[in-house]
């Protein structure tokens, strides 16, 4: 699962993706931001949500994949990527934390 953010020019843009056996799933979307954005996955069983929330609005459903093909423990971080190639990239996290999600609900709060 991925879950990203950035900027499309227009405004912030995030995407999320799926990939199995090579062949991945990609969704992207923009919405109206400064460029600040907080990003989650929630796992409940084989359920992923991917959820996003810009500074003060609330947490937005952005995908839901299913994926019983995947073991009980995964790898986990954060990634920094540029798609054009040119070296004017910055990224900047805050941090990254784990804990317990016990519902499909919990994720939106």
């Amino acid at each position: 699962m991925h879950v990203a953010v950035g900027s499309d020019g227009t405004g912030l843009a995030l995407e999320t993706k799926a990939t199995t056996e090579s062949t991945s799933v990609l969704s992207t979307f923009t919405v109206a931001s400064n460029g600040i954005a907080w990003l989650r996955i929630c796992r409940i069983g084989d359920d992923f949500q991917l959820v996003y929330r810009t500074d003060d609005g609330p947490w937005t459903h952005l995908n839901t994949y299913v994926r019983s093909d995947l073991p009980a423990t995964l790898q986990v971080g954060a990634m920094a990527f540029n798609f054009d190639g040119l070296p004017d990239l910055e990224v900047f996290v805050d941090g990254i934390s784990f804990r317990p999600a016990s519902a499909p609900a919990a994720c939106l709060q």
